[in-house]
Parts: C-alpha cells; structure tokens; sequence
C-alpha cells in the first residue's frame, strides 16, 4: 500500500462517493460506509491509535464536504484533469494536512473549506491557504479572532501577533495620538508614539466566513 493509493482514494472518495448516508459522530461509520473506497484504503494502510485518529479526522472532513451534491463533487474535481498533476497535489494536500491537524475539529474545518472549494465558492490556492493557516491556528483564539472582523479596526492585543503569524491579520504601525515630551542635549522635543498594529485581511475574512460560522 503506497502513500499514492491513499491521496487517490481520498479524491475519488470526495468526486465520486454517495456521502449521504455518512454518520461522521460514530467512528462505527467505517463500517456502515465500507463501500467508500478512502475508508478501505485506510483499513489497510493505518492500524492501532493512529489509524483510529486518522480515520476520525476523515469522517469528520468527509461529514461537511457531503453537503455538496455528487454531481458538483465531480465537475469541481475533474477540472483538476486539465493541469497535469493537479488531482494528485490535491489529494496530496488534504491527505497530508489532515495527518498533520492536531485537533478533530480542524478535520470538519477543513471540510468546510473543500465545500466552498467544491462549490467554487473560493479557489484552489485559497483552499489551500486556508488549511495552512487552519494548521497553525490555535483553536481557543477563535473568538479573538471573530472579534477582531466583527469590528473591523487595528489590534495591539498579544494574541493578534499568533494570529498574524497564521496570515489572517497584516501587521502594519500605528502611531498613537498623543505624545511625550524626549529630552536630547539642551532641548526637548515631542516625540510620538509608534507601535505595531494588526489589522484584518482578506484570507482572515474568508477564514472567519468558511472555519468560523
């Protein structure tokens, strides 16, 4: 069994499969859902602890991209014909990104990012920006950073520094109002007041919107 044989599986899976019947809260699924031919692969790839984990995180991936239709699913997915290679970075991608989520619930995140994928509601280098910055985000900053695009202004918040290391603020300087009395040799000058700032961008925008809501 190759690493290949799992990125293809986990494609044809998301293009092809009826996800409908798909309990993702019960890892029992698997075996309601023997049919989809990621889970089989996984069966002979995985075993013990971390195949438990693994399989998890792809049914909860599996349980929001099932909202789109599977004739959607199909047309989305075999554009990526037309670039060579593309269907198999793409599969790459989710396969790899999905092993690397520290948490189960960043696997539904992810979903929710292919489904604005699939319904071409977003671009393929915006799905994967976002799953780069879903695997550096720290879930509890989740309200900071909806707080942040609720309105919409510059941060000096300790935490807004993490969150633009994730690239979903820009970091810019901001110069306070107000300002202070400098001293140099014989004279004394007023001097202003200049911090880092963090401010809303698009990727943020998309992040909150698609992961957030």
């Amino acid at each position: 069994m190759s690493q290949n044989e799992l990125e293809s599986s986990l494609v044809e899976t998301i293009a092809s499969s009826d996800l409908s019947e798909l309990k993702a809260e019960l890892l029992e699924a698997a075996a309601d859902t023997a049919g989809l031919p990621v889970l089989k692969t996984l069966h002979e790839f995985f075993k013990g602890v971390d195949g438990y984990f693994y399989t998890k995180k792809v049914l909860r991936f599996l349980s929001e991209v099932r909202a789109v239709p599977k004739e959607t699913r199909q047309k989305q997915v075999s554009k990526m014909l037309v670039v060579p290679g593309e269907r198999e970075r793409f599969g790459e991608h989710l396969a790899l990104l999905l092993d690397r989520m520290n948490d189960i619930e960043k696997a539904r995140m992810m979903g929710r990012v292919a489904t604005a994928f699939l319904q071409e509601k977003i671009s393929i280098d915006d799905l994967k920006s976002l799953n780069f910055a879903l695997d550096a985000f720290d879930l509890r900053m989740a309200d900071s950073l909806e707080h942040i695009y609720e309105n919409d202004g510059r941060e000096t918040r300790p935490e807004a520094s993490l969150l633009a290391n994730c690239g979903l603020l820009d970091t810019g300087l901001a110069v306070d109002g107000s300002t202070e009395s400098v001293k140099t040799h014989s004279r004394t000058k007023r001097a202003q007041s200049i911090r880092i700032a963090y401010s809303p961008n698009r990727l943020g925008r998309l992040f909150v919107d698609i992961c957030l809501r």
